[in-house]
């Protein structure tokens, strides 16, 4: 792993980090008592958790750059991105209607939480790729067909792999 997949993946954990530790808070602090710490809380998380999905997609990216032919690749992280963006604006709405009625922002909140629920399965379309796959498995040099850097196509070379 290059060192700014290593730098993205460790930013990616620290918002992740970050919006569990709102979450929590948040969940400790209701909106009936404590108002204001349950808006903070909720900033908190949801900052926290667009920092991670940014970070998490230009990883992906940056691996998928490296990886043209694993084409999963792409797809998971278009996925996660299409997602995440949805998600940052429909914060950006929650944000502005809080403050205007609570009613709306309640609803977008409600709706940015069924959206992470989508969200956090594109981790699982990225765990249901690796099984199976060895260790090493996804080198470049051997992804790589044949020494003139012809490309084994992925199906191709799980069916191969087996046999």
């Amino acid at each position: 792993m290059r060192r700014r997949e290593l730098v993205f993946s460790c930013l990616a954990i620290l918002g992740s980090f970050i919006g569990g530790l709102g979450l929590i808070l948040l969940s400790i602090f209701d909106t009936k008592r404590y108002t204001s710490a349950h808006r903070s809380f909720l900033l908190v998380f949801i900052v926290g958790v667009a920092l991670s999905a940014i970070f998490t997609v230009i990883e992906y990216r940056w691996i998928s750059h490296d990886f043209l032919e694993a084409h999963e690749l792409k797809i998971a992280y278009i996925m996660k991105a299409s997602i995440a963006s949805i998600l940052i604006m429909l914060a950006i709405a929650f944000a502005v209607t809080l403050f205007k009625s609570t009613d709306a922002g309640g609803v977008l909140e409600w709706t940015i939480a069924f959206g992470f629920t989508f969200y956090i399965l594109t981790f699982f379309y990225d765990l249901r790729q690796a099984k199976g796959v060895r260790k090493g498995q996804y080198k470049k040099s051997q992804i790589r067909g044949g020494s003139d850097g012809d490309m084994q196509p992925m199906a191709e070379r799980r069916i191969t792999s087996i046999s």
